[in-house]
């Protein structure tokens, strides 16, 4: 729990700080905790059906934080990213580290702290890299990406709070 400087009911009754405030002004604002539920839907509607991100990892050698776009990949309900055959350095920081952050950017604006979990299983890799090629188009490319593309599960270690979340560009 946190203190703000707030009058009245807010001053007299802190609110835990993974709660939406509703109001324009700093003096009068009311939790709303339904408006967390309202992003919770948005975000899992976004991992479903949005492709890109940026994630942030931390470099293996400088230690430094970095951030790439990726696109990412709801495959039977397990969010993964991959990439084209090849070594990449954002595969590498992960493994190193396996901590980073998801930031959604395309129907819904969210960070999210999440972990990195290898798939290195012939077997899941399959499955995973068929439906993504098939997706892509590139599914006779196959073999290639069988032998060398990146592939990683994230697992969101998170519940979302406003302070990871913001609201979507309008492209107006």
């Amino acid at each position: 729990m946190r203190r703000q400087h707030l009058v009245g009911r807010a001053a007299r009754h802190p609110v835990p700080e993974a709660t939406i405030w509703r109001g324009r002004s700093l003096r009068n604002r009311i939790p709303t905790p339904a408006l967390l539920t309202d992003m919770e839907t948005a975000i899992d509607r976004a991992l479903a059906t949005d492709r890109t991100a940026d994630i942030t990892t931390t470099g293996r050698r400088s230690g430094l934080p970095g951030t790439v776009e990726i696109w990412f990949h709801n495959v039977d309900g397990s969010f993964s990213i991959t990439g084209t055959p090849g070594t990449r350095d954002w595969y590498a920081n992960l493994i190193a580290d396996p901590v980073f952050t998801v930031s959604l950017k395309e129907s819904v604006r969210a960070d999210l702290d999440a972990r990195a979990v290898a798939i290195t299983d012939p077997e899941q890799r399959l499955r995973a890299l068929e439906t993504i090629t098939g997706r892509l188009g590139a599914v006779e490319r196959l073999e290639d990406w069988l032998a060398a593309a990146p592939l990683v599960r994230v697992d969101l270690t998170q519940q979302i709070s406003p302070s990871q979340t913001r609201p979507a560009a309008s492209t107006g």
